[in-house]
């Protein structure tokens, strides 16, 4: 993470010629080296965490001068006069007056909303080292092309690709793409054409040099970065190469357009058992000019609400009725559907992956069988860190796809201003439209205040005492405004029969909002380390909490108008027999189609998009713009019969034994443990003596029917 490594690409395999190694960054920890550029026997390092660019000597190999730059710098291009450099910025720094947040350790300008403002873009004079020029750009500015005296920025969380002219001073749009698009990587090719690399479109857009109008564009693999030109050749490096189906299909097989070779061989049977598979082996995709070229991306219109419609659970289009004015949004923690529901015979499942049936979560087993059991729902992401994106954001950005490789910057969970799409948060729209709005535990890391552990703050909340109290850690400063004081986030030591009864004591009290969001973490469990619950007692916890908070609305006067969205924030490398992302989701509510399969395709975007067309918001982003909306989930006659609790059938105060076989593992925050070690754990403390479904777990796709999505009709 500190490191550049020099090889000779004419041997092969390539050969390691030098590593240079850079100084660690002044906030301490790596460096985190980006963009690199060389000029006149000098390499030139963009370096994130240090917030500079470093020069190093490439015949002593000796680290140099650094030259401040805003934060987060990220490309560095020479200028053709030789004697200065142009550099990129994802951050800005903090004006007087202006708010501000940290990111890695470093102050950045953002808005109301906690997101970062913009980059910039910093001519650096060599000579003096001195930043000439600084000119603001928007959100996460990327890959700089120099053409013609112009400098060309392409800003991936603003879906542009600017223009700036250092004759006049003078910024200006180049090329508009489609929402979503996140264009990041730029090249020349030939003399009339540049290449984008729209990471979030799946595709290379291809512009006219003079007018930046989009003339064409190519098919690529899943998420292209970066893209640079040979001849009448691009070469494209995406990050995610072939997805879920990339494990299931032949070489050459996923398209006719392009050679696609995997950067990385797939792991081996014995190395994927060691280690997490959850790693997408990218792609080297070689286009040729004119081969299939296509017309640019464009998204479907958002249509207008029309006049004089009828309520419905999910109206049509945004802004027209719905029956619904209350939507409780539940997010938790990393199970597969098979995990969970892989025992109910209606549905697509595999009763050998069911790890936790009915007996541990009988309150979701009945919820599922009372209203609708959904068994073709995913997961867009696959951590915490892009699954709570996905499932706030409708997105997730660039950073994600550039720090996959080890989160050298920041693990993003609500508090990384630079890693949130511009487009914000599900709250925000929300309160932008004028609705109220709670937060129940999202992005809060939390603590007892006098340390108590899990089997002491679950006696004091049975007992009824209720005297333990929380420290919060949320690093959003909008959310934390709407966010209940007491009822406490990420924290396995802390039951969430107790998170549930601070949303409950809202609806009992009459307090419900028009939207609630509600973190029920404990279904990650803490595997099979000593001291630590079991994880069904951690199961049947989250499922207690379940059972209890819709038994609560179901019996209250908002049963009427009242709609419960319950999802994973991702499937953590769990296994399924079908696909390595599909998941769990409850739709709950008095127009929800009782007893129902639904094996519609659905995913985090779809669920965002209903509820925006529930509580009257427009979706803005790609990915709830292309979902299905869920209406095959309603219908349009209600039934308000409630919900009753279930008790639960393992005692929630079930521990592990005091000497474990297992290694106790760092869930201080999300994601700090080896992902396919906690499965493992998992499998063999379920009871399980079959050997552990390697092939079933992580990103593959081998029972997927097909997903495509279809456009929605009125």
């Amino acid at each position: 993470a500190s490191d550049i490594v020099e090889f000779d690409v004419a041997s092969t395999p390539a050969k390691v010629l030098r590593t240079f190694t850079l100084p660690t960054a002044k906030v301490g920890g790596a460096a985190f080296p980006c963009g690199l550029a060389i000029g006149r026997d000098k390499l030139f390092v963009a370096v994130s965490r240090s917030n500079e660019v470093a020069e190093i000597d490439l015949v002593s190999g000796k680290v140099g001068r650094a030259f401040p730059v805003e934060p987060a710098p990220f490309a560095v291009r020479v200028d053709p006069d030789g004697r200065s450099l142009w550099v990129t910025s994802w951050g800005r720094s903090p004006k007087p007056g202006m708010m501000r947040s940290m990111a890695s350790g470093t102050p950045v300008e953002v808005d109301q909303r906690g997101i970062a403002l913009g980059g910039a873009l910093s001519k650096i004079e060599l000579e003096t080292g001195k930043v000439r020029e600084s000119v603001a750009l928007g959100p996460q500015p990327c890959e700089i092309l120099l053409v013609n005296g112009d400098v060309l920025v392409a800003l991936a969380n603003s879906d542009q690709v600017v223009r700036y002219r250092p004759s006049t001073g003078k910024l200006t749009t180049f090329w508009r793409s489609s929402l979503g698009a996140a264009p990041s990587g730029l090249t020349s090719w030939g003399s009339d054409r540049i290449a984008v690399a729209c990471g979030g479109s799946n595709e290379i857009a291809v512009l006219d040099a003079k007018t930046g109008r989009a003339v064409e564009a190519y098919r690529s693999a899943w998420y292209p970065l970066a893209v640079q030109a040979y001849q009448n050749r691009l070469y494209v490096v995406s990050a995610k190469g072939l997805g879920s189906r990339g494990n299931d299909l032949r070489e050459g097989k996923f398209n006719d357009w392009a050679r696609t070779e995997r950067v990385a061989k797939p792991l081996g049977k014995d190395e994927a058992k060691s280690r997490g598979v959850y790693q997408f082996t990218g792609a080297l995709s070689v286009i040729t000019r004119s081969a299939n070229a296509r017309k640019p991306d464009e998204l479907p219109v958002v249509r207008a609400p029309r006049p004089n419609v009828a309520a419905i659970p999910i109206p049509a289009r945004p802004g027209e009725p719905s029956v619904f004015k209350h939507v409780v949004y539940v997010l938790k923690e990393n199970r597969t559907y098979d995990q969970v529901y892989g025992d109910m015979p209606k549905g697509d499942g595999d009763p050998s992956l069911c790890i936790y049936g009915e007996r541990v979560t009988p309150n979701q087993h009945a919820i599922a069988g009372q209203f609708a059991l959904l068994d073709n729902y995913y997961c867009n992401g696959v951590l915490s860190a892009d699954g709570h994106s996905w499932s706030t954001e409708g997105n997730a950005t660039t950073y994600f796809e550039r720090t996959f490789g080890g989160w050298t910057r920041s693990y993003p969970y609500g508090d990384d201003p630079l890693a949130i799409s511009s487009t914000g948060h599900i709250w925000d729209a929300v309160l932008d439209k004028g609705l109220s709005f709670k937060n129940y535990g999202e992005y809060d890391y939390a603590d007892p205040t006098k340390g108590e552990s899990y089997k002491t703050i679950l006696q004091d909340f049975e007992s009824g005492e209720r005297n333990v109290r929380f420290k919060h850690n949320i690093g959003i400063e909008r959310l934390k405004r709407y966010s209940d004081p007491d009822c406490p986030g990420w924290n396995m030591g802390i039951p969430d029969v107790v998170r549930a009864s601070y949303f409950i004591r809202d609806v009992k009290a009459g307090k419900l909002s028009a939207f609630n969001f509600v973190y029920l973490p404990q279904d990650h469990t803490s595997g099979g380390g000593a001291g630590s619950p079991t994880p069904e007692a951690h199961m049947a916890d989250n499922d207690l909490a379940v059972g209890r908070i819709v038994d609560a609305v179901s019996h209250s006067k908002y049963w009427k108008d009242t709609v419960f969205f319950m999802v994973e924030d991702d499937p953590q490398a769990g296994f399924d027999h079908v696909d390595g992302h599909r998941s769990t989701c409850l739709v709950v509510s008095a127009y929800t189609r009782r007893g129902a399969v639904v094996s519609q395709f659905y995913n985090q975007g779809s669920v965002l998009k209903s509820i925006s067309h529930i509580l009257g918001l427009k979706p803005v982003t790609r990915t709830e713009i292309q979902a299905n909306l869920m209406t095959d989930c309603f219908s349009r006659q209600p039934n308000f019969a409630v919900f009753d609790v279930r008790p639960n059938q393992v005692p929630l105060d079930q521990m592990n034994r005091a000497k474990s076989a297992f290694r106790r593992l760092d869930l201080s925050k999300p994601d700090r443990v080896d992902e396919q070690e906690f499965n493992r754990q998992l499998w063999t403390l379920s009871g399980r003596t079959a050997p552990f479904p390697v092939a079933l777990t992580g990103p593959h796709a081998r029972g997927l029917r097909g997903a495509a999505s279809e456009p929605d009709r009125d």
